[in-house]
């Protein structure tokens, strides 16, 4: 099947969500341990979440969760222009140069630009406009996510060539019903690949990610809060929500939670979504362990067929099923396919 045009998937002005997947070239575990008792690359993964952390304070783009496995990556990401277009031109020219540093600061090895240097960007106007356009591009932020990662390894294990198999995968997300969905499915990750019996004992997933922070936050201070520093926060209707990083000044939160749940709500989803995948598999979570509320000690089938397979499921875009039957047949028999199949 023929790949969808990108120019029809993404919109300049409007906020988006999507999933993103991306593979090691032949699907070869080179962020893993080799098969045969070979080299173990699994500390490459945290290159790839570092990277992303990095990108997310440079880019209008936020990640609301991720999953990291020895051949592949995925990512549930959202779009905001609308944050870009609020940027000043020596912001946009600082954000810019922090991810592509001049010559002079690569032979000072200074992390941050100066002003001569800012204002070198941010005074031409025309350079600023592409540069704003970059900045809030998924695939700009793929670039620059995907690139540094293949020098890296190449360089290591020095060699040339291709690190990952060709383009990226993107799935855009249309509503929550599909945001929902797609976290949970990657947030599954490694217990459908046997890697963790459970989401909170993984080790390279948005989920346990948020999960270790609350844990850290309910010991030093007694609670917890539904979000860290980078990933998009969720819904949260505490009498007093801690502020999270991820909104400045510079960077206001939307005026609507764009998660529209709750995390506790969230996790007894991907609990009971867990318990049900592959029935009579190991690759899921045992009945025998207790629900992740009790787990933590922290305040259908149609679900499990899309969760468990979101990818097939939705082949071009995903949303609710009922709204995709009612939409004209030559926009989605694409998305519709596996849903007809028995895919979902």
């Amino acid at each position: 099947m023929p790949r969808v045009n990108r120019s029809k998937i993404y919109s300049g002005s409007d906020r988006q969500a999507f999933l993103i997947t991306h593979r090691c070239v032949r699907r070869t575990r080179l962020c893993g341990r080799m098969p045969g008792g070979g080299r173990d690359y699994t500390y490459r993964k945290q290159w790839i979440r570092d990277r992303c952390r990095v990108l997310c304070e440079a880019f209008s783009i936020q990640i609301c969760t991720y999953a990291i496995l020895s051949n592949h990556f995925h990512l549930v990401i959202l779009s905001c222009p609308d944050q870009a277009a609020n940027w000043t031109e020596t912001e946009i020219a600082a954000r810019w140069l922090s991810l592509f540093p001049t010559a002079a600061m690569k032979r000072d090895s200074r992390d941050s630009p100066n002003t001569a240097e800012i204002n070198a960007i941010a005074t031409d106007a025309e350079r600023v406009n592409v540069l704003r356009d970059r900045l809030v591009s998924v695939s700009w932020f793929m670039k620059c996510l995907a690139e540094p990662v293949a020098r890296r390894a190449n360089k290591e294990d020095d060699v040339s060539g291709h690190f990952w198999e060709g383009r990226y995968d993107v799935r855009p997300l249309k509503d929550q019903f599909a945001l929902i969905a797609a976290m949970v499915y990657v947030d599954l990750n490694e217990v459908r690949a046997g890697i963790a019996d459970t989401p909170e004992t993984g080790e390279f997933t948005g989920l346990s990610e948020r999960i270790r922070i609350v844990g850290k936050r309910s010991k030093d201070r007694g609670q917890g809060a539904p979000g860290c520093d980078w990933l998009v926060p969720f819904l949260d209707r505490s009498p007093q929500p801690e502020k999270c990083q991820l909104w400045t000044e510079q960077n206001p939160k939307p005026k609507m939670p764009f998660l529209e749940v709750e995390f506790v709500a969230y996790l007894e989803v991907v609990d009971w979504s867990g318990r049900h995948l592959h029935r009579g598999r190991k690759s899921r979570i045992s009945s025998a362990v207790p629900p992740i509320i009790e787990r933590l000690a922290i305040p259908g089938e149609h679900w499990i067929a899309i969760v468990s397979n979101f990818r097939k499921s939705f082949r071009f875009a995903a949303e609710l099923p009922s709204r995709i039957i009612k939409k004209p047949m030559k926009t989605v028999h694409r998305r519709i396919g596996a849903v007809n199949k028995g895919g979902a």
